[in-house]
This record gives structure tokens, C-alpha cells and sequence, in this order.
């Protein structure tokens, strides 16, 4: 993550308060499909091979009326600064914002096997109960832990995993 990538987003953020920041994520969805998933296309227009009227140009023609004019203006501010590498990280940090801003927290959980309903929504609500928020549980499956769980809340770990204890009981004996 950069730091423009950061600045950008809280700029949306804030200006899409104003109106209406659903309207917003919906034009970030169009562009994530459109710039970022197409790595040509991207380069294109990071490109100071092609002058910046030209690809200033070329996003006006596919974008002008599909998307917001804020956010209309905050890619163009991108493209005129070669920033568009921070779109992807913009786009990530903005919808953290809008799930924050609703009271919503992402949490990946990474286990050796799936965890069972039961098990995830034990860890839904001691996760709930922890952060005073909603949670929204991203499963990903990860042998090297070979059991527990690891989950990662805004850039906080609790790291329950066997592979973890493992590694402590290996620090204790080599110190």
C-alpha cells in the first residue's frame, strides 16, 4: 500500500459522503473490472510514453457518464500524476472505509482444513464481540498451519495456529 493510494482514497471517501458513497463503489467496480484487471490497459495509461492529453482522452471516451464525476476527477488527477499503479490499494482501502464507516470488519481466517458452521460462527461472535463490530468472515485454506486458525483483523494477527506454537515452543529451546 502506498501512501497516495491511502490519501486518495480518504479524498473519495469524503467527497462521496457528501452524495452518495454506494454510487461510488459501484463506479469503483466498473473501473477494477475495466483498468485493473487488464494490466494493458493500465500500462497505457501510466504510459509517459503517451502524451497525458491522449490518455486523459481515452478515459473521458470509456468512462465519461459510466462513473461518478468525483471519482471522474480523482482518475484523471491519477492518470495527470502517473498514479494509476495505486488504484488497485485505493480501491481495496476505500471499500475498508465504506464497510467500516457501516460499522463492518473484514477478517481473514486462515485454517489447515474448513472450518465447520458451527465453528465459524463461534469465532463470528467472539470476533464480533472483541471489535464492537459486524464481522464478515473471509475463509482461506492454508496446510502450512497444519491445525488451529490465524485471523487477520485491519492489520492486527491472532495467530491460534499449531504452526505458531510450534515456532514459540522452537524459540524457547534454541534460546
Amino acid at each position: 500500500m502506498t501512501k497516495n493510494s491511502k490519501e486518495y482514497a480518504q479524498a473519495l471517501f469524503e467527497l462521496s459522503a457528501e452524495g452518495d458513497p454506494q454510487e461510488a463503489l459501484e463506479g469503483i467496480n466498473l473501473l477494477e473490472e475495466s483498468i485493473v484487471a487488464n494490466p494493458e490497459y493500465q500500462a497505457m495509461l501510466a504510459s509517459p510514453a503517451i502524451d497525458k492529453q491522449e490518455r486523459l482522452a481515452a478515459l473521458e471516451t470509456v468512462f465519461r457518464g459510466r462513473i461518478p464525476d468525483i471519482l471522474m476527477a480523482l482518475l484523471r488527477m491519477m492518470v495527470s500524476r502517473g498514479h494509476v499503479g495505486a488504484l488497485g490499494d485505493m480501491f481495496r482501502i476505500y471499500r475498508e472505509m465504506i464497510r467500516e464507516s457501516q460499522g463492518e470488519v473484514i477478517a481473514q481466517v486462515f485454517s489447515a482444513v474448513p472450518l465447520s458452521g458451527t465453528e465459524l460462527n463461534s469465532l463470528r461472535e467472539t470476533l464480533k464481540r472483541k471489535f464492537r463490530r459486524r464481522v464478515n468472515l473471509v475463509c482461506i485454506l492454508d496446510r502450512t498451519l497444519l491445525g488451529g486458525v490465524r485471523v487477520e483483523v485491519g492489520g492486527m494477527v491472532i495467530d491460534g495456529s499449531v504452526r505458531n506454537k510450534l515456532d514459540k515452543i522452537k524459540e524457547v529451546m534454541n534460546s
